[in-house]
């Protein structure tokens, strides 16, 4: 057997490359507005400066480090420390996520992994893996961490589906304990990607006696650096170090994860260092933040997410392709990035549906903006003058809404922006129960292919859209299963093509996020290039 995976054994696979669903209203008939020209439009991709800090730069020797810190999270308020909840898995939910618990494995980068709560691990074929736990670690209610806790916690994720934790958990067939520390994973297919799955903070491992005894407070209970102390939803949530970790103490003593939903707040609460780090400084102030680099540090880096226009398909209106594709020649990519995000946005340049990440198909022509092709399709589609409803949530994106609104009024489309917190937004548009018609989000791909399965899968966490093709399910189920370079590349390829043909939604730009610290902060790392992981975040005093 193969001792810590990797990618294994070349598969013989046959994948259907079949054409897409027909829309739900009509077969479309591109004689209705011109058709796009194939070009050679890429996808810009944000790069950050070259006199950007090294946030994860080691502190120096014989520093002295600050007992407390005090953290403003993006524009994500932390609505449950749960990711057993639809509303458990914005960004910010995520940073707590990585504090409080640990997984098996853990992101080396570059396709490689680390052990964290496996010591070792083994697969022959990529869909029966067996790891060896390490026996020195306990939760933070005392319990010792067995291999029926890895046991539990599949368990417990499949029975949530539309959550994060049941999307990195769905694929376990059989989860069994062979040993008081070392379990067996057998998934239902092959998963090139499931050491992917187990890295990620969502896949944190849960403790069975603390969910048991108190629903509401035991998700919070994990084997981490940090434990929960206090929390107050959509404001804070309170985190102390867990001077018994396996992994030794962490720099930092306390740590409170806030949410300030005023953008001048925030900025006011930096400069005055009553707050040591924000995520979500406007894209107005950060260049003053930038330009003092006495008293502040500002990190720049570049998302694989992307912020989309998607479309509800359930929905008669909203799942007609000529409706789509009336919004998708109505709107400029272009004035709604600068609005929403001025220089800290980058508009989509391709047509096609995917995140900066591996596998992207770049040679799908973007739909252009052409109002007269807009009319025409609008008058083929099944809209008969009613008001669409435009759901989302977070400042940046809210913004966008309203340009998009102004944007399809040119073509006599009337839209009402419905702006919420992102909790609400996520459980307004499950994919079972999804209330609105169209929305503007965030698809949260990571660097690997895979999770895409995690926005186009039915029942997936970031299925926003309710997107169901039977045809896209089998590809990427299938696209597991392959472990050929070149093969996955043309694989999901395919993909994006099939998708461009009846697509479920838009993109519309990615962000160039930053963050902003006070002096002598350090240690943070963006993971898998989008989400923070603040386990070594510290601050050093003069």
């Amino acid at each position: 057997m193969k001792k810590r995976t990797k990618r294994a054994l070349a598969l013989l696979i046959t994948s259907v490359m079949c054409l897409g669903l027909l829309a739900a209203c009509a077969p479309i008939d591109d004689t209705a507005a011109p058709a796009t020209t194939p070009g050679t439009n890429q996808a810009a991709t944000p790069t950050e400066p070259a006199t950007a800090p090294d946030p994860t730069a080691p502190p120096p020797e014989g520093a002295q480090f600050a007992d407390f810190l005090d953290i403003i999270v993006d524009n994500n308020p932390i609505a449950v420390v749960n990711p057993l909840s639809p509303a458990g898995s914005p960004s910010s939910t995520i940073w707590v996520y990585n504090l409080i618990y640990d997984r098996l494995v853990t992101f080396l980068g570059e396709g490689q992994y680390g052990p964290m709560l496996a010591q070792s691990w083994e697969t022959d074929d990529n869909q029966t893996f067996i790891f060896h736990l390490r026996e020195d670690v306990y939760f933070h209610n005392g319990d010792h961490l067995t291999a029926e806790d890895v046991v539990f916690t599949a368990q417990i994720a499949q029975e949530h589906p539309g959550t994060i934790a049941f999307d990195r958990w769905r694929d376990v067939e059989e989860a069994t304990a062979i040993g008081t520390h070392t379990v067996q994973l057998v998934l239902s297919d092959v998963n090139v990607d499931f050491m992917f799955e187990m890295a990620a903070a969502s896949a944190g491992i849960l403790n069975q006696r603390a969910l048991s005894e108190n629903p509401e407070t035991g998700s919070w209970v994990g084997t981490g650096p940090y434990t929960v102390t206090s929390f107050s939803t959509n404001d804070y949530v309170r985190l102390e170090r867990n001077d018994d970790y396996w992994g030794g103490p962490a720099i930092t003593r306390e740590l409170v994860l806030r949410f300030v939903p005023e953008v001048s707040t925030r900025f006011t609460m930096i400069q005055n260092e009553e707050s040591h780090v924000c995520f979500s400084i406007s894209f107005v102030d950060l260049p003053v933040l930038e330009a003092d680099t006495e008293n502040f540090v500002v990190y720049r880096w570049s998302p694989v997410v992307m912020s989309y226009l998607g479309f509800n398909q359930t929905d008669p209106l909203a799942s007609c392709l000529y409706f789509r594709r009336a919004v998708a020649s109505a709107i400029d990519r272009e004035e709604i990035a600068a609005v929403a995000r001025g220089d800290f946005a980058v508009p989509e340049k391709s047509g096609t549906l995917w995140g900066l990440t591996e596998f992207r198909n770049d040679d799908i022509p973007i739909i252009p903006l052409d109002l007269d092709a807009a009319r025409a399709y609008l008058e083929r589609s099944v809209w008969n003058g009613e008001t669409v409803e435009l759901a989302t949530a977070i400042a940046t994106n809210v913004v966008a809404a309203e340009v998009v609104q102004s944007q399809l009024q040119r073509i006599g489309l009337n839209i009402e922006v419905n702006a919420m917190d992102p909790a609400g937004l996520a459980s307004y548009v499950t994919f079972d129960n999804n209330q609105s018609q169209m929305i503007i989000w965030v698809g949260a791909f990571s660097p690997n292919a895979g999770s895409a399965a995690q926005l186009f899968l039915p029942f997936a966490g970031q299925n926003r859209v309710s997107y169901n093709n039977p045809v896209i399910t089998q590809m990427l189920e299938e696209a597991r299963g392959i472990s050929d370079l070149e093969a996955r590349r043309a694989h999901y390829f395919r993909i994006q093509e099939i998708m461009a043909e009846d697509p479920p939604g838009f993109n519309l730009f990615f962000l160039i996020n930053a963050a902003a610290g006070v002096r002598g902060v350090a240690g943070i790392d963006f993971m898998f290039g989008d989400f923070a992981c603040m386990r070594n975040i510290h601050r050093v005093l003069d």
